[in-house]
């Protein structure tokens, strides 16, 4: 996956949660999954990307400082939507949620190599 197609897809991933969570029922249930699906698959690239240019001893410690970078990022976000949720309506904080998504997937055609870089080239 080339860096502008994972941007496109957490763009559209980013859009499908808002809009899932702003329509509710069913329709938005469904959205919200697709969503979740879509930005999921993007991270499971990214991190098979991250272990291809690594090599030696340092893959295993960049890839364990990455999964604890983005599970502490996770209980950061859950504890701002515990203390946020007393003021703001949770379809509210999803949307405010997915604007650093929607930041990141612009930028990622930028930020990313294209595909077949990798340590070795």
């Amino acid at each position: 996956m080339s860096g502008r197609v994972m941007g496109a897809v957490v763009t559209v991933g980013a859009v499908l949660l808002a809009v899932g969570a702003i329509a509710g029922g069913v329709g938005g249930f469904i959205a919200i999954g697709l969503g979740y699906g879509a930005i999921h698959n993007t991270a499971i690239v990214a991190e098979a990307r991250l272990q291809d240019t690594m090599s030696g001893r340092a893959r295993a410690t960049v890839t364990s400082v990455v999964g604890l970078t983005s599970e502490v990022l996770s209980v950061g976000v859950f504890a701002g939507f515990a203390v946020g949720s007393t003021w703001i309506p949770l379809s509210g904080l999803v949307v405010a949620t997915v604007l650093p998504l929607l930041v990141v997937g612009f930028a990622a055609g930028r930020w990313l190599p294209g595909r077949g870089c990798s340590a070795a080239s």
